[in-house]
């Protein structure tokens, strides 16, 4: 006779049973990024019609400022047509709203030759505005939104300003003074009350003096579909776009060939974001900054590097210097290298926090080689998180003199076997670690049932290029089969696809970045499930298995257009069902009852 159970008992039974057994630590991470839609120019100027040389035989310096001043201040494209564009100078942008599009990566090329001059191949500059500054009446709480200031007469709703402090124990260089901060947007203002868009990040505490400084910032500048390099090399720091004192500015689908000292740099920078690219080699490989990825530093916060290819660089994705609250996921890294006697070559961290206290920061869904926690510049910040993360060399190492605390590992796959590769070491206290997959080995044991997904995607949401065809959701990590997922990074470095403008697998080809929707979306029912299990709307099942939260294999079945599939061999819990049919592999999480 089939039994009821009390409605106040089911519920404490499912509340225990759901009970997680770690917690994390997050922040706004699903902010990072370009926030709402980029804009759409209707106007448009060609460089060739303003003295532009396409045959790589004669400078483009005064053809470009030309194009720009024909936009007469106003919103619009510069389109660079199919050709090799030579440079000798920067290109200095110095007005908002534009964007620098080309013909494709393979199609597009601008070519900067500087003799060796320590400057940059593209600047995008705004800067600080001094005497409009505010101290704090009160601390900032970390997770609040609000402060009062003594003067907010400075201050307009829609401003964007600089949360400095006077961080002199914190840093370890005094380069990077002035770094323990954010880069914020004002929402209102009523009073002395200043409310903010995003949350503090960290506990602003009045013996840091915080204080707020206005931008003028530059903003709504992209860059899209070309190829950028650099001829030459230089004595100190420069790279191939510099972004400083901006906000609300991307990179999509460029390839970058050959930096000095990074290829991208973000500096007291906010809401940038860089997609679909190619960022590959150096002019060197020694310390002191050199031949870097992409550098998030000086306090820019909520950045979102996504769905880029990084080749044979010392460091691929460098924090440092107070940068919080920023994204990087779901690219791929491979091939890293450094001149670093006596140190391996290829043992460079191609994912790093640098010190001089990055705090606050989310790497997700990355395949990279080596993750490392240094203390080139002393201590990094608390709560970077690492989650679902592949380390396919060296695997993730903390340095220890001083030791970072306070780092959160989670669904971490480090798969190389062989020594003295695939480690994964830890100094410091106060590390969050669960469901991570140690050359196959679950550590801690018994952490196998990680129920977050993302830690920046809500709801139905995916990272560009997502193609549900060839990739999980989670790509990786448990209840995943151990070192099997990719991401649509390394997919497109598979098919020899570096750069990309346009998402064919899943985006119209258009080249608008929306998912194409289909009608009716694949589902398991019921579930929770008694005896059996059923399909619907998937298209020609091939394939069923069914895994415990540990990922061992409970139930296979193999058939053409499978509909239904008995599970009374399962016992009672929770487990995990893929999926496979024409159109690739789902997962779903499947309750028996």
């Amino acid at each position: 006779m089939l039994k009821t159970i009390p409605l106040f008992v089911f519920i404490f039974l499912c509340t225990t049973f759901f009970a997680q057994p770690y917690i994390i630590k997050k922040f706004n991470w699903k902010d990072a990024g370009y926030k709402g839609t980029k804009p759409t120019y209707t106007q448009t100027v060609n460089i060739m019609n303003f003295g532009g040389n396409n045959t790589n035989s004669a400078s483009n310096n005064t053809a470009v400022n030309n194009a720009i001043n024909a936009l007469n201040g106003k919103g619009g494209v510069v389109f660079f047509p199919k050709g090799v564009y030579n440079f000798t100078t920067t290109v200095s942008v110095n007005r908002d709203s534009i964007t620098f599009k080309g013909a494709g990566s393979d199609s597009t090329h601008l070519r900067f030759g500087m003799n060796g001059t320590l400057n940059n191949c593209f600047n995008v500059w705004g800067s600080q505005i001094n005497s409009d500054t505010s101290s704090f009446v009160s601390a900032g709480v970390r997770d609040s939104n609000w402060v009062n200031v003594f003067n907010p007469s400075a201050f307009m709703s829609g401003d964007w300003v600089h949360l400095i402090t006077t961080d002199n124990t914190y840093m370890n260089d005094s380069w990077a003074y002035g770094s323990l901060g954010q880069i914020m947007q004002v929402k209102s203002i009523n009073g002395n009350k200043i409310t903010f868009e995003s949350p503090f990040r960290f506990y602003y505490k009045l013996s840091l003096q915080p204080r707020i400084r206005r931008l003028n910032k530059r903003t709504a500048i992209g860059f899209e579909c070309m190829k950028v390099q650099r001829l030459d090399a230089t004595t100190g720091q420069t790279s191939l776009i510099s972004f400083n004192n901006a906000v609300q500015c991307w990179i999509h689908g460029i390839e970058s060939d050959s930096t000095n000292f990074t290829h991208v740099e973000l500096n007291r920078s906010s809401n940038i974001e860089i997609t679909n690219s190619w960022f590959h080699h150096a002019f060197a490989y020694g310390g002191s900054g050199q031949g870097y990825g992409i550098a998030f530093q000086f306090s820019s916060g909520e950045c979102k590097v996504e769905n880029n290819i990084f080749q044979h660089l010392r460091h691929s994705m460098l924090f440092q210097a107070g940068a919080n609250g920023n994204v990087c996921g779901y690219n791929y890294s491979f091939d890293p290298f450094w001149s670093q006697f006596p140190f391996p070559a290829n043992s460079s961290g191609d994912i790093v926090f640098h010190g001089n206290f990055p705090f606050a920061n989310l790497c997700e869904g990355n395949i990279n080689q080596n993750t490392v926690i240094d203390n080139s510049h002393s201590i990094n910040g608390p709560f970077n998180t690492i989650f679902r993360n592949r380390s396919e060399l060296y695997g993730v190492v903390m340095n220890n003199n001083p030791a970072s605390d306070t780092v959160q590992f989670l669904g971490l796959e480090i798969t190389n076997t062989s020594s003295p590769y695939g480690q994964f070491v830890l100094n410091g206290n106060g590390h969050l670690q669960y469901g991570n997959r140690i050359q196959g080995n679950l550590t801690p044991a018994g952490s196998n049932s990680l129920s977050e997904i993302s830690l920046y995607y809500i709801n139905s949401q995916k990272p560009i290029c997502f193609n549900p065809g060839n990739n999980n959701w989670p790509i990786l990590g448990v209840p995943n089969v151990y070192n099997t997922g990719s991401n649509s990074a390394r997919d497109r470095y598979l098919q020899g696809k570096m750069a990309s403008c346009v998402c064919t697998a899943t985006f119209t080809t258009t080249g608008e970045e929306k998912f194409v929707k289909e009608e009716s979306e694949p589902t398991i029912y019921p579930n929770p499930a008694g005896e059996t299990v059923s399909f619907r709307h998937f298209n020609s099942i091939t394939e069923i298995n069914i895994y415990a939260m540990d990922g061992k294999l409970l139930l296979n079945k193999q058939g053409r257009n499978i509909q239904t599939i008995e599970i009374n061999s399962i016992f009672r819990g929770i487990y995990y069902l893929t999926v496979k049919d024409r159109k690739g592999l789902k997962t779903y999480k499947l309750i028996k009852e």
